[in-house]
């Protein structure tokens, strides 16, 4: 049995798009709520399975996205390496 997770990203895979896979899975209409990043240092056993160094810092961005109905439908986190990553606002 395929997880929900699985389905949803064979759906962005087929897609190529988050919207059109969200769309398909009944979610036709959303927004986001918010996205918030920190920088920080990471515990030593999270640098070393990503393999970095203890002292490269890292981006942590966390997000939510609403329905149309104003209700969280997803939620998001993640860590990218800050000498990866170029923000434009």
């Amino acid at each position: 049995m395929r997880t929900l997770c699985a389905v949803f990203l064979q759906a962005i895979a087929d897609t190529g798009r988050v919207s059109e896979a969200l769309a398909a899975h009944g979610v036709s209409h959303h927004r986001r709520d918010f996205t918030s990043v920190a920088a920080r240092l990471l515990a030593a056993h999270k640098a070393m399975v990503l393999d970095i160094s203890g002292s490269q810092p890292v981006y942590e961005p966390v997000g939510g996205n609403l329905d149309k109905r104003g209700e969280v439908f997803q939620a998001s986190t993640a860590i990218w390496r800050a000498d990866r990553v170029f923000f434009e606002f």
